[in-house]
């Protein structure tokens, strides 16, 4: 699997201290395109409003900058596990998004966890 398409983004990799998770439920009140789901650099300077996206964790959270990495990641995980079973968001989509995250990428074994799910 070629993880440098997976991570391809308009800014480029996203520092986990800077990144800021953003996304739409996949539901009809979704604000724009329903099970969005983008990584972000925090400040957001207008980002998510272009690309019409009404929910944020991450970097844009009181005290983000103040934790270690590993609280970073841990919080990261536990955030798109409640992002993808709450919000019906693709486990696949989640991922993609993620891999502009270097330490997020750090954490991948590189198996194939997502093939053939939406």
């Amino acid at each position: 699997m070629n993880t440098q398409n997976m991570r391809d983004s308009i800014f480029g990799d996203i520092p986990l201290k800077n990144a800021m998770l953003a996304w739409n439920e996949n539901n009809k009140y979704a604000y724009g395109e329903r099970g969005k789901v983008m990584v972000i650099p925090h400040p957001d300077k207008g980002y998510c409003t272009h690309f019409k996206l009404g929910c944020t964790v991450g970097a844009c959270m009181m005290g983000w900058k103040n934790m270690t990495t590993t609280e970073r990641l841990a919080h990261l995980f536990i955030e798109a596990w409640f992002i993808v079973c709450r919000d019906n968001v693709s486990p696949k989509a989640m991922h993609d998004a993620l891999m502009v995250i270097p330490e997020y990428r750090d954490t991948w074994s590189g198996e194939p966890l997502f093939v053939n799910r939406e």
